[in-house]
């Protein structure tokens, strides 16, 4: 038998879909009541049921799926609806990201370092950074005056964006993740594992390949009382049998028999027993 790590999406790679008729009936009523009622004055979209309503779907993408949230986060510049950098942030959390500004963030430049989901140990780490000058180039502070009064909030912003759209432009867009899946072939783990002699100290971690196989129900629960008779009984083993009959309920199984059912209260006790004793 042999077996590769191999990668695959694990999902079909499509945006979140349009609401159908009837949610987005609902979700054009949260918008009504965002924009006409819990809005402040002076928002941008206040009054603007249509403007909010734009911000609303496209939070759903990123997994904001409160409107009134989605206003928080997600901003109407110039009629387009642009995510912020905090509500980016806590997507690119949400899906397994670890990202981070660098400390050496000012008011002239801007770096995010981070990781994708999936990156082996040893893959550089994914840096990016935006300064002042690159904004000037781009025009950026001449269109907005916010480069002016808050210039290290719209460098780390933009160094945000940019690092999104390099390493995880899917996140923008609401498709789903992929993921590191091991081949269909177990793994033989029956012939020697060599380890090779430069391996960096620090990086083998030693251990004991054991069988982990559970027994049949019915000889795991014989072996149980017999120990039950002698007082011989360990957590491990009263925590096996609740794991035993709460498995058998969840996989909704033809019925977990009465005695079976006595055995876990028994073991619950002891169980809550020793580990009372333990503490």
């Amino acid at each position: 038998m042999s077996a590769d790590l191999v990668f695959r999406p694990a999902g079909v790679p499509t945006g979140v879909p349009m609401p159908g008729r009837h949610e987005l009936a609902t979700i054009e009523a949260q918008c009504s009541l965002v924009a006409n009622r819990l809005l402040p004055p002076d928002h941008p979209c206040a009054r603007k049921p249509e403007k909010v309503l734009v911000i609303a779907l496209l939070g759903r993408n990123i997994g904001i799926n409160n409107p009134l949230t989605a206003c928080q986060y997600i901003f109407d510049i110039k009629g387009r609806p642009h995510i912020g950098y905090l509500g980016l942030k806590a997507a690119l959390e949400l899906r397994g990201y670890l990202v981070a500004f660098d400390e050496s963030c000012d008011e002239k430049k801007a770096t995010v370092i981070g990781r994708c989901p999936g990156d082996p140990r040893d893959w550089p780490i994914r840096r990016v950074t935006f300064t002042m000058a690159d904004a000037v180039t781009a025009g950026l502070p001449a269109r907005n005056p916010n480069y002016k009064t808050i210039p290290k909030t719209m460098l780390k912003a933009r160094a945000l964006t940019t690092w999104v759209n390099e390493n995880a432009a899917s996140v923008k867009l609401g498709l789903d993740q992929g993921g590191f899946l091991l081949a269909e072939d177990p793994v033989d783990l029956t012939d020697a594992v060599e380890i090779s002699a430069d391996t960096p100290h620090g990086e083998v971690i030693d251990a004991e390949l054991v069988d982990d196989t559970d027994p049949p129900l019915a000889e795991f629960v014989a072996d149980w009382r017999a120990a039950c008779e002698t007082n011989d009984v360990t957590p491990a083993q009263s925590a096996a049998v609740l794991t035993k009959a709460t498995g058998g309920v969840a996989s909704k199984a033809a019925g977990v028999p009465a005695e079976l059912r006595a055995d876990a209260v028994h073991a619950l006790r002891l169980f809550v027993e020793q580990m009372g004793d333990a503490a």
